[in-house]
């Protein structure tokens, strides 16, 4: 999934007030096995950038429905943090990359 914050000049604050409770939520769906992987989506490419947005990797989900479901009591979605009208839900197939360098080694 990827995900657009919400564009208005409050929206980052309102980012940083939520994230203690966001990164709990995040851990808690680590451990449980659906979170693989996420982060920041910045406006740059240096380490100056703005968080303007998040993107995720999960495991385990069946549909886009069971997507929104999953986060929808996280702080970033009850602060308004992200607009998850923009949010960006894709099915991947991921390679098996550690074959791939196995078999190329």
């Amino acid at each position: 999934m990827i995900v657009n914050d919400f564009t208005d000049a409050d929206a980052l604050p309102r980012r940083m007030a939520a994230r203690p409770g966001h990164l709990s939520a995040a851990a808690n769906m680590l451990e449980s096995g659906v979170l693989v992987a996420g982060g920041a989506v910045l406006d740059s490419h240096d380490t100056s950038g703005r968080m303007t947005g998040s993107v995720f990797l999960l495991a385990g989900l069946e549909s886009a429905d069971h997507v929104r479901a999953a986060f929808a009591n996280d702080p970033y979605v009850v602060g308004r943090v992200w607009n998850m009208e923009s949010a960006e839900i894709v099915q991947v197939d991921l390679a098996g990359l550690g074959k791939l360098v196995a078999a190329a080694a």
